[in-house]
């Protein structure tokens, strides 16, 4: 598990909040863990496709080459940021 780190202490460069799980979906996921990872990530992949902020991602992406995706979840398999990276790639 990696160390928690400071936005400051890690360099970054965009806090990108407007691809981020919306409000109801990232509480209803934190209170409620243990239910259907399947089923947050089709619904935060749902809110994905219609987020104006993915072109933007792969704007960042085409012109910088790497873009680092950053967690706070404890679960490394199962948090926003894996969802997002397939999503990405697809």
């Amino acid at each position: 598990m990696a160390a928690r780190v400071s936005k400051a202490a890690a360099q970054v460069d965009l806090w990108f909040k407007d691809i981020a799980p919306s409000p109801d979906l990232r509480v209803r996921w934190h209170h409620a863990p243990d239910d259907d990872w399947g089923a947050y990530a089709d619904e935060y992949r749902a809110e994905l496709a219609g987020n104006p902020a993915v072109d933007t991602a792969h704007e960042l992406e085409r012109e910088h080459g790497t873009v680092t995706l950053l967690y706070a979840a404890k679960d490394p398999q199962h948090n926003h940021a894996i969802v997002l990276r397939d999503f990405l790639a697809d």
